[in-house]
């Protein structure tokens, strides 16, 4: 039902801005339900509006979200690691930020762009996310680590806090094994 309401305003209201709103709602359902195809039909005969700036700033704002989204359940990760910094690039509310960063992470470090995946994971913590984002974002971030970089010590530092902190009571060993697999990248086996 919501499918044919967004396609009767999207059919009915071609001079209308509202077109726009309904055709975003139609490829977000579209992507939902994994009818890819029509998905793409809808997100490519937008993107060029979004482009040139003639839509709304909320479908301006959601577009690359949407785009994003599509893209990752397609499994081209480059694509949408694109559309997510383009996300990131319009203005989004603090937890819509949060998320953006945190799969941007996860993203590049599935594409081994471990520099970036660290920088969107220590964003991610910048934001003050909530403990879950915080937690996953230091450990991620710590499989990422790169001896090379001498700019990723503030990672050790961070999971040694987290050896500190009680609330991480139950994830120690997770926290330790962070910290092993770095001391195996620069060679320190003993320490590992």
């Amino acid at each position: 039902v919501a499918n044919e309401s967004f396609e009767f305003v999207s059919r009915n209201f071609p001079k209308s801005p509202s077109r726009f709103d309904a055709q975003l709602w139609l490829a977000k359902s579209h992507v939902f339900a994994g009818r890819y195809q029509r998905a793409d039909l809808v997100l490519t005969s937008l993107e060029p509006f979004v482009d040139r700036g003639e839509t709304s700033k909320d479908v301006k704002r959601m577009f690359p979200l949407v785009k994003a989204d599509y893209l990752i359940r397609n499994g081209q990760y480059n694509l949408a690691a694109e559309y997510l910094e383009k996300a990131l690039a319009v203005k989004q509310n603090r937890k819509t930020r949060i998320r953006i960063n945190f799969i941007a992470g996860q993203l590049n470090q599935k594409l081994g762009n471990n520099q970036k995946a660290i920088n969107f994971y220590l964003n991610t913590i910048k934001l003050n996310p909530p403990y879950e984002f915080a937690f996953h974002a230091r450990l991620f971030a710590a499989e990422c680590y790169d001896t090379s970089s001498g700019k990723n010590e503030s990672i050790l530092t961070e999971l040694n806090k987290m050896l500190k902190d009680s609330k991480n009571a139950d994830y120690l060993d997770r926290i330790y094994y962070a910290l092993a697999n770095i001391e195996l990248k620069k060679n320190n086996k003993e320490k590992a």
